[in-house]
């Protein structure tokens, strides 16, 4: 059975290589484990971040990492949403519908009173795309950069 518990410290090991991982499946810019495990230190000592780790049958399978933000006065139409910054789940537990249930689980526990859910998928990943879509999740914008 799929369950939870909320991410801590110690986990950083463990999620900064899964991190390393995501970036090569989102065809991200390439990140050394040390550089991920001391970013997600500095996400998490300021308190906005917050994280849980996924389980099924005690072996950890994937993580999720959010940001909650606040609606910007500034901007018509903002409101306060809940900003998913990683989502991962082992590639060996993957196409068996443990992603969806784990974000629905994460639904649950920490998006309780169902602020607005917002992500960013890589153009360069497909997949991911695909996964948010069946979701329920439709794109709203489109960012474009220009590369050296």
């Amino acid at each position: 059975m799929l369950s939870y518990r909320v991410l801590e410290a110690h986990d950083f090991p463990t999620i900064a290589k899964w991190n390393v991982e995501l970036h090569k499946d989102e065809g991200s810019v390439p990140m050394t484990v040390a550089d991920a495990e001391a970013r997600l230190a500095r996400w998490f000592k300021g308190g906005r971040f917050g994280g849980i780790v996924f389980n099924l049958d005690a072996e950890d399978i994937g993580y999720l990492v959010h940001e909650n933000l606040a609606a910007d006065p500034e901007l018509r139409g903002s409101h306060d949403a809940i900003y998913i910054r990683q989502f991962f789940i082992k590639q060996s537990k993957r196409r068996c519908g443990l992603g969806r249930n784990a974000f629905h689980l994460f639904q649950e526990v920490c998006n309780p009173t169902n602020l607005a859910v917002v992500l960013d998928v890589k153009a360069t990943n497909p997949d991911g795309q695909k996964f948010w879509v069946s979701m329920g999740f439709q794109a709203q914008h489109t960012h474009y950069a220009l590369q050296d």
